[in-house]
Formats: structure tokens, C-alpha cells, sequence
């Protein structure tokens, strides 16, 4: 929800209601029949947003950072793109019980293979999403050196891990 361009409208029978591209509001609206105030949380993100980078085509990627909700002086980058691009710059996974451990290059192959295999065969889009978390110090540097994130270097140095 964090990274999606989508907005929420009131419609005339008083409910919230997605508006945007149609695959990001798909996701909005599996969240709100899940009964997540998923309104609530679109607001939160208006006032908690550091940077965005919008989808690009050619990098198949969009980026946001936010301040974290409930860690205080920490950063949280999102990305979401095809499933190609996302892994590359992922170093971490989480295992089934939950636990954070180092993804080995085998992994990602394989994480590869079983979407290929799974959703582009059935002709289904495929979208991945990851995120890391960096200090405010750490994000306000980045910032700094970048000229505001306007550097075409910045997403991937914000890309998650």
C-alpha cells in the first residue's frame, strides 16, 4: 500500500473507493474486503512520504521512502517492479518461520524460475515488492548527495535489500 499511486475517493453511497491504475487498485480493494482501513493507511502515507519515484518502464521499477510509522529516526524504502529487477537487488529474504537470512544467488534463480513458470506461462503479470530500512541520517546524506534524489544513480542506491 505504501508504494502505489492510487488514491481513495468517497463515492456518492459514502464508501471509499480506490482511483488509479487498475492493477494498483485491485490491490487496494483485496486489502479492503480483508477489512483493512486501507483509508486510513493511504493518509498516514501522504504524511509519513520522503520521496517517491514514480514507476519507470525502462527500469520496470518504482520506488517510495517513507518515515517509519513506529521506529523513530528510521527510513523505510519500498520497491515494486517486475520480479527480475527486484530480486537483483535483494540480498535478504525471510525464512518460514519468519527469521531474516541472506538470500544465496541460487535462490533467486529459482524464485525466478517458479513465477515464470507459475504466472507468465498463464499470462498473469507478475509484480514483486521489497523493502530495507536505513537511519534518517543515513537517507538525508543520500539525499544530499544525490540533489534530491534527482541523480540517475538515486534508485539504486535506494533500491531494497
Amino acid at each position: 500500500m505504501w508504494n502505489s499511486e492510487c488514491h481513495m475517493e468517497l463515492t456518492k453511497e459514502a464508501m471509499y473507493s480506490p482511483k488509479g491504475n487498475d492493477t494498483e487498485c485491485a490491490f487496494l480493494r483485496w486489502l479492503q474486503d480483508a477489512e483493512v482501513d486501507v483509508h486510513r493507511h493511504c493518509l498516514a502515507r501522504q504524511s509519513l512520504e520522503r520521496v517517491r519515484i514514480p514507476f519507470d518502464s525502462f527500469e520496470k521499477r518504482s520506488i517510495v521512502a517513507v518515515q517509519h510509522p513506529s521506529l523513530h529516526e528510521t527510513i523505510r524504502v519500498f520497491v515494486k517492479g517486475a520480479p527480475e529487477v527486484v530480486l537483483a537487488s535483494c540480498s535478504s529474504e525471510f525464512s518460514d518461520s519468519g527469521e531474516k537470512v541472506p538470500m544465496e544467488q541460487d535462490r533467486i534463480g529459482d524464485i525466478q524460475s517458479r513465477v515464470n513458470s507459475s504466472m507468465s506461462a498463464k499470462a498473469q503479470r507478475a509484480i514483486a515488492f521489497s523493502y530495507k530500512d536505513m537511519s534518517l541520517e543515513e537517507f538525508e546524506g543520500l539525499r544530499s548527495e544525490t540533489s534530491d534524489f534527482d541523480s540517475i544513480e538515486s534508485p539504486k542506491m535506494l533500491a531494497a535489500d
